[in-house]
Formats: structure tokens, sequence, C-alpha cells
């Protein structure tokens, strides 16, 4: 299990997205991961996930891009976007990955 905190406040202006990936650095798939699942939730409601995400159809797949966070406008409000492409790419090379990124229709609309 792993926990990343993310403080949105503290970001600055010119940062718009926040993408979160799961990828695998010991296997060539996340498929080893046991009882895969993703749940992204705001510290102050953790009762009500913002973005949850089972890895069971990404099984055979290198990584999946599981949601982004993006701001909203030029002010303090983010929105959570669940994306859940499959990619190839993990840690020892983010290319695929930020291919996949590029790929995704949220991205063209925000740039």
């Amino acid at each position: 299990s792993q926990r990343i905190t993310a403080k949105l406040d503290a970001l600055p202006p010119e940062i718009t997205q926040l993408y979160f990936v799961l990828s695998s650095s010991n296997s060539s798939t996340i498929g080893h991961f046991k009882a895969p699942g993703f749940k992204l939730i705001d510290e102050t409601q953790p009762d009500k996930p913002l973005c949850t995400y089972q890895l069971e159809q990404a099984a055979e797949s290198q990584a999946v891009i599981m949601c982004c966070v993006s701001r909203v406008g030029q002010g303090s409000m983010w929105e959570v976007i669940q994306i859940g492409k499959l990619s190839n790419g993990n840690v020892e090379d983010y290319d695929p990955i930020e291919k996949s990124i590029a790929q995704c229709s949220l991205f063209d609309k925000l740039h």
C-alpha cells in the first residue's frame, strides 16, 4: 500500500494538472499487485472517495493512468476526472506514459 498527499492549495498557479499513474518497477505488468485498487480521497471527507479504480482489467498492462486532478480556470478550485487509460511504460521509461497522457482527450481540452 502507498499513500501520496498533495497539498493543492500550495501548488504554484502554473501547475494545472496532476496525473495519478500506477506502474510496475519490478515486473513487466501491474498484475503482480495484491488486491489491486486505487482510491483518491479528500482527507476532510475520507468516507466519500473522489475517484476509485479497480485494477483487475489492467493486470496485463505496464501502467494505467487512473485519474487527473485538474485546476478549474485560474482559481484555487480543482476537479477530479477519472481516466482509466492503459499504457506502456514504467519507472524506468516514462516516455510511453507521457505519450498516453498526451493522447487523452482531457489533455487536448485543457491545452
